[in-house]
């Protein structure tokens, strides 16, 4: 009786520091799905792993409907977007990397306008978000941009410029 007394305690003191204790994993689902896995495991405390199966708990996938191992999986690289991977018959190869990967904005605006970005183009995140990768939470630039600003032109054809902040996305 003595042991499983010790044991239960051990297990409680354990749930208390979780920092998961408590949490409701359909919570973690709509943070994954909202924010990615990363900005998750950063709000909740945790790691990857853990997120991945808090999402499991709550009926979620964690990989986007469609997805299988050979195309269209999607990961992420060092600088935060996501990336999938593409096949041979994919009309835009001028933009594949590494034989079979490309970042999914570029891959959403090259599909929405029919044709392979230049290298010159930049697909800017309206609402800073480097996974939400909706159409309409993407706009085309050409060239660099910086994060939240958009550069307008005071006289047209002039270098009169200046960096104006970004607001909503109008509908």
């Amino acid at each position: 009786m003595n042991s499983q007394l010790r044991s239960e305690a051990s297990r409680l003191s354990n749930l208390k520091r979780s920092p998961m204790a408590g949490v409701d994993p359909q919570e973690v689902l709509d943070m994954y799905l909202s924010h990615g896995s990363i900005a998750a495991a950063k709000h909740f405390g945790c790691s990857g792993p853990t997120i991945y199966s808090y999402v499991k708990k709550a009926g979620g996938s964690v990989r986007p409907p469609g997805h299988n191992r050979k195309s269209g999986l999607g990961s992420m690289d060092a600088q935060g977007y996501r990336v999938v991977t593409v096949g041979p018959e994919w009309p835009y190869q001028s933009m594949v990397r590494k034989g079979k990967i490309v970042p999914e904005h570029r891959k959403v605006m090259a599909e929405s306008l029919g044709r392979p970005l230049l290298p010159s183009e930049t697909v800017h995140h309206i609402d800073g978000n480097k996974v939400n990768n909706r159409l309409e939470n993407l706009q085309l630039r050409q060239g660099r941009h910086g994060n939240g600003v958009v550069v307008e032109c005071h006289d047209c054809g002039s270098r009169n410029v200046s960096y104006v902040s970004i607001g909503p996305a109008a509908n």
